[in-house]
């Protein structure tokens, strides 16, 4: 929610120039939802990356916790530059349901926020 409300602040000078340059609504009215669709596809963006990372930290720590198991490590690369890609003791199949965990969270994310925008129209 942070990262979309900064995005709206950061949009808001745009929006009052054209506000105070033109006289037609239906641009207004366009020139808004375009920049709450941007700022809501950033926040959703920022939101899946995070919960990526969540479930990932957690991941880590209940392998590090758990018994060694005898399989290859599993390497993840990073999505963010410059950060060494994730490499983790444990099966495959433990990443699954997280990861179906995150995605079914961002889901929910994205219909409260799609509901919200249209409400907003």
């Amino acid at each position: 929610m942070g990262v979309l409300v900064e995005v709206l602040a950061a949009l808001g000078p745009i929006v009052l120039f054209f506000s105070l340059c033109t006289t037609s609504y239906a641009f207004m009215q366009l020139l808004n939802v375009a920049c709450c669709g941007i700022s809501g596809l950033l926040g959703l963006t920022f939101l899946l990356r995070t919960l990526n990372r969540i479930i990932l930290a957690q991941i880590e720590i209940e392998i590090k916790s758990s018994k060694p198991i005898e399989t290859p490590p599993v390497v993840i690369p990073s999505t963010i530059p410059g950060q060494p890609p994730m490499v983790l003791d444990g099966p495959l199949e433990r990443l699954a349901p997280t990861h179906a965990k995150a995605r079914a969270e961002f889901n929910i994310w994205t219909v409260v926020f799609a509901l919200v925008g249209a409400q907003r129209s």
